[in-house]
């Protein structure tokens, strides 16, 4: 069972609802089993992050990635019109106040307020989707070996030079978030 205080902590975060804060979370991942101290801003505007994704993708320079990845560059152009047209796909259902359709995870979850929380419909588990400020890894984890088509390879590389990158989901479970910081208050994740 958790000792954590769900009602609260949706409460405490609608109170900074439209604000910008600081969080921190001890954090083990499902898959690797890496466990880092997450420094997360919640309050973040999707909607912001994918406009500057957006204008900085724009501005990338494909011949020295195509380069750098030993990929040829028609297939990095690919790569990069693909991800650029997921992202505007996705400002535009944000404008609307969907999800891209392409999402895999799309309807799946309902936000709860202006939290940054939101539900799974399916088992009632709990998500955060906050912005990434900086990491620190406690214990490495083991990470499985990529396996990917060259157009993925440059897709995937160039998203980690965009702001969305850092636009980050934690699930809130006892097993993943040991403990939380915000508003200088502790919260408990542990199970008894």
């Amino acid at each position: 069972m958790q000792t954590v205080n769900v009602q609260a902590l949706v409460e405490n975060l609608e109170t900074m609802a439209g604000k910008a804060r600081f969080a921190s979370l001890v954090y083990t991942a499902k898959e690797s089993g890496e466990v880092a101290r997450h420094t997360v801003i919640l309050g973040a505007k999707y909607g912001n992050v994918l406009q500057e994704s957006k204008l900085a993708l724009s501005l990338v320079d494909l011949v020295p990635i195509a380069a750098q990845l030993q990929i040829p560059l028609p297939v990095v152009t690919l790569a990069h019109k693909e991800l650029t047209d997921s992202i505007q796909a996705s400002i535009d259902a944000h404008a609307i106040g969907e999800q891209n359709p392409s999402f895999t995870k799309a309807g799946l979850y309902r936000p709860i307020g202006a939290t940054g929380i939101q539900v799974a419909l399916n088992d009632g588990t709990l998500e955060l989707k906050a912005l990434s400020h900086a990491k620190v890894v406690i214990q490495a984890g083991v990470f499985k070996p990529v396996k990917s088509a060259p157009k993925t390879i440059a897709k995937n590389h160039l998203r980690r030079l965009l702001p969305l990158s850092k636009f980050r989901t934690f699930a809130l479970d006892a097993g993943c978030v040991m403990r939380a910081k915000l508003n200088g208050e502790t919260i408990d994740f542990s199970t008894e």
